[in-house]
């Protein structure tokens, strides 16, 4: 099984460092890493530790992600796990990913992990028990199906137990659920096929990959884990903190060595 490492990279150059180091010390050998960002500190850093590099502009980050996982499907690789560049993982996520992988399992990942902020450590829960996206495992195979996509514009609003499609709005849809709509009459086409499993806005982006997926009938599995994955918190985040209230949970000891340095 070859399993690629998805990372976007922007500002926080040390944090990211931190990431590197954890990911030299606990990867195996069937895995590598490719890093997509814009900043020729971040390129000689990834360079530094002998990842992959992919160059696409900051802004906005759903099209960096997409354009990133594009190119790599000149690699060979199995499965891809996004994580953050401020993401750092415990060695055990690989042995508790190993059952999952030997199932073919296409959608996996942990439902919660541990924010460390100023020496301040609270635990995060994915609400419903659904996977976060740090740690999101995803097969080749739901790739390909759900990532080339067709914009559409609906011309009759259509209703599912699953999706909600309203007239006169565009969407990105993986390319046999568009065609489904269009042989109908239900949609127009608007443009060509498209490699996207993210939306191009800054926000909801998992939750706009797992739409894809879900439209091409991908489910997922939640692995059990706890504390497997550590997220730095900074001044510069996707997901902040503040007002959520977190509870209190201590600092994993696998982590102490990257942050107590």
């Amino acid at each position: 099984m070859k399993v690629m490492i998805l990372m976007a990279v922007y500002k926080r150059p040390a944090i990211t460092e931190i990431v590197y180091k954890n990911l030299k010390d606990i990867l195996p050998k069937n895995y590598f890493v490719l890093v997509v960002g814009d900043e020729p500190e971040h390129e000689a850093m990834c360079k530094k530790y002998g990842h992959q590099w992919f160059r696409c502009e900051n802004l906005p980050v759903g099209n960096k992600l997409n354009k990133a996982l594009e190119y790599s499907m000149i690699f060979d690789w199995d499965y891809f796990i996004q994580i953050g560049s401020d993401d750092i993982m415990s060695p055990q996520i690989f042995d508790l990913y190993e059952p999952y992988f030997k199932r073919k399992v296409d959608i996996f990942g942990v439902d919660n992990c541990a924010f460390y902020e100023d020496g301040k450590t609270t635990l995060f829960t994915y609400n419903g028990s659904s996977i976060i996206g740090a740690g999101r495992a995803i097969s080749r195979k739901a790739v390909e199906r759900a990532a080339k996509v067709i914009a559409i514009k609906f011309v009759t609003t259509c209703t599912n137990k699953d999706f909600h499609f309203t007239r006169n709005t565009v969407y990105h849809l993986p390319y046999h659920v568009a065609n489904s709509y269009l042989t109908t009459g239900h949609a127009t086409l608007l443009g060509d096929t498209s490699f996207r499993l993210w939306d191009e806005i800054n926000r909801g982006l998992d939750g706009s990959s797992m739409d894809k997926l879900k439209a091409v009938g991908y489910g997922y599995e939640v692995v059990e884990s706890d504390r497997v994955i550590v997220d730095i918190k900074s001044e510069v985040n996707i997901t902040q903190t503040k007002g959520l209230d977190l509870p209190i949970t201590n600092l994993p000891e696998w982590a102490k060595k990257y942050l107590y340095e």
